[in-house]
């Protein structure tokens, strides 16, 4: 079983790797997918609700950094943090 860190830095890991797709899917043009974009809002996975516009993507982008930012200054320091 793996220890508390280790379980950590696998959901860190997960999370970075959603903010990389984000990042990526929202300068897709013509239209970028905002639903997959924010996609990991609950509520906009299912159909029931407005797709989010760009200026609400971007927001939910900036506001998953800041999150990020501050979930890693709580951890403990270790040398192998991706910023």
């Amino acid at each position: 079983m793996k220890g508390k860190i280790d379980l950590i830095k696998l959901w860190m890991k997960k999370a970075e790797n959603d903010l990389i797709n984000a990042r990526n899917s929202i300068k897709i043009k013509p239209e970028p997918p905002l639903d997959t974009v924010c996609f990991h809002a609950v509520d906009i996975r299912y159909p029931l609700f407005e797709e989010p516009t760009t200026e609400e993507a971007e927001e939910a982008i900036e506001m998953a950094i800041k999150i990020k930012e501050f979930v890693l200054s709580r951890l403990p320091v270790e040398n192998e943090r991706n910023d």
